[in-house]
């Protein structure tokens, strides 16, 4: 019992420092890129909702999920992004990448978690 418990927070510190590496190079590195100081700390909320689904449920590929989905969302992001002039608001410059960041992170995170219950949920009834 132990070794799994020490096994399992290594797991989860190390997916927690994979998170805040990527959130570091999405909020330094590649400012840029979004031109956002808000934006990288608002896409953490879906991941304080995958570290705290995966600790609940126990769910190991949800926080593996949570730490890699975090940078992966954003390149989903800067690749689907759609920069458009909204003439009606004295030609406003607007942007879709923030939206698609958070929907495809809150959907890595969704699909992990299914899996993860899937999985716990077959290996219940062997």
């Amino acid at each position: 019992m132990i070794s799994f418990y020490n096994k399992s927070m290594k797991k989860t510190v190390f997916e927690l420092i994979i998170l805040v590496l990527s959130y570091l190079a999405v909020r330094y590195a590649f400012f840029d890129m979004h031109g956002s100081k808000d934006a990288p700390l608002m896409a953490l909320a879906p991941a304080a909702f995958g570290i705290a689904a995966s600790a609940f449920f126990g769910c190991s590929l949800t926080g593996t999920g949570t730490a890699f989905g975090y940078i992966i969302s954003f390149m989903v992001s800067q690749l689907f992004r759609h920069d458009y002039i909204d003439p009606q608001c004295g030609n406003s410059r607007y942007s879709n990448y923030f939206i698609l960041w958070l929907l495809s992170y809150a959907a890595i995170i969704a699909v992990c978690l299914i899996i993860d219950l899937i999985r716990k949920r077959k290996s219940s009834h062997k």
